[in-house]
């Protein structure tokens, strides 16, 4: 009986899929919604464009959570901005907190800042539907 041999391992779709979304921030930062091309983003990332499909569904979809991602839940801090509030220090000590968690959240890294930056100003000048 003749020896089988060892498949390769196949790689992970995880890694893929995160280069893909990688690629997919980039590019919505520097082209906008509209404008982007989900043949680049796939070749950005070294990917078949059919696994832009497979793990996100449509462009949109892959849109929605690149920004999710790099603006993360802004709206979190601000839901719990009164608790503990009594007087006009505490309140002023919570918008503080808030504004520095706003800050650390969106700016993290020079690359969030630019890939936030770019992508803030498509939206401010040509809103994704």
């Amino acid at each position: 009986m003749p020896l089988k041999r060892a498949r390769k391992a196949r790689q992970d779709g995880v890694e893929t899929r995160e280069a893909i979304l990688a690629a997919a921030e980039q590019e919505f930062a520097d082209k906008g919604f509209e404008l982007a091309s989900a043949r680049e983003i796939c070749r950005r990332a070294g990917a078949n464009s059919a696994l832009m499909n497979r793990y996100f569904g449509s462009k949109e979809a892959l849109y929605r959570l690149a920004a999710k991602r790099l603006f993360g839940d802004l709206g979190a801090p601000l839901a719990t901005l009164a608790d503990g509030v009594k007087d006009e220090k505490s309140w002023r000590a919570a918008v503080r907190e808030w504004v520095d968690d706003m800050l650390f959240m969106t700016l993290p890294t020079e690359r969030a800042q630019k890939l936030c930056a770019g992508l803030f100003r498509h939206e401010v000048t040509r809103p994704t539907p």
